[in-house]
């Protein structure tokens, strides 16, 4: 009277209980991403005006420069001994912590051979100390960095390349499926170059805004990798 399937009913259980797997990595991941996107937020480099990051510079007696800040500083970095940026970020400006109220260049008055440039992100730089060209810093301007928007062109073009490749070859399921995931590594690196920086991809910060985007893409490849998977498993079971 009852005709049970009983196989068909077992690899059904199994593919739902295989979709639930991935489907509650999938959510993880997606919470972690989240977590780091909030992260970069928060710790996200606001670079200052040369005015709004220097109250003062103080040669004493003995040589020895001090350089003061305003209190808008979360942090600075200096490059090859002659260039200096500062920068605020919204978590030191919330929690009103790790605040730079001063530095000591030359500790015990060593003298220090180059001329120090505060970079103001899109002026003219402007002269710290030294004896260079007065306070424009020579009508010099530093650029930031364009090595993330560089690599997004390039994915963009590894991406184009692996498309055609996968057209010429869509009679081979298998290469269809490997040249799918390969396309997923310069994607992932794409979308979380513009999670991360958004549009401006510059970057005077490179090495700190590269860390974000490598655990950013990791997270995302996953992501993309266990949906693909979620979507063959689909096909399989059709």
């Amino acid at each position: 009277m009852f005709n049970f399937n009983c196989d068909n009913t077992d690899k059904t259980v199994k593919n739902t209980k295989g979709s639930g797997k991935f489907r509650n990595v999938i959510i993880l991941l997606l919470l972690v991403a989240v977590v780091v996107f909030i992260l970069n937020i928060l710790t996200y480099h606001n670079y200052l005006k040369y005015e709004e990051a220097i109250e003062s510079v103080d040669v004493n007696s003995n040589g020895v420069i001090t350089i003061y800040f305003t209190d808008k500083v979360s942090g600075y970095k200096i490059e090859d001994d002659r260039d200096m940026i500062a920068w605020s970020s919204l978590f030191d400006s919330l929690f009103k912590v790790n605040n730079q109220n001063s530095i000591i260049l030359n500790p015990g008055g060593k003298r220090i051979p180059t001329t120090l440039l505060y970079i103001s992100d899109g002026e003219l730089d402007k002269t710290i100390f030294g004896d260079v060209y007065a306070e424009d810093g020579a009508g010099q301007i530093t650029l930031p960095k364009l090595a993330i928007g560089m690599y997004i062109s390039l994915g963009a073009i590894v991406i184009v390349t692996l498309l055609i490749l996968r057209f010429l070859f869509r009679k081979y399921i298998f290469i269809q499926n490997i040249i799918s995931v390969v396309t997923m590594i310069p994607l992932s690196y794409i979308i979380s170059a513009f999670l991360i920086k958004g549009f401006s991809t510059s970057s005077h910060d490179i090495m700190r805004d590269f860390w974000f985007i490598g655990m950013m893409m990791l997270l995302v490849f996953m992501i993309l990798l266990l949906l693909y998977l979620t979507r063959l498993e689909e096909v399989k079971k059709d």
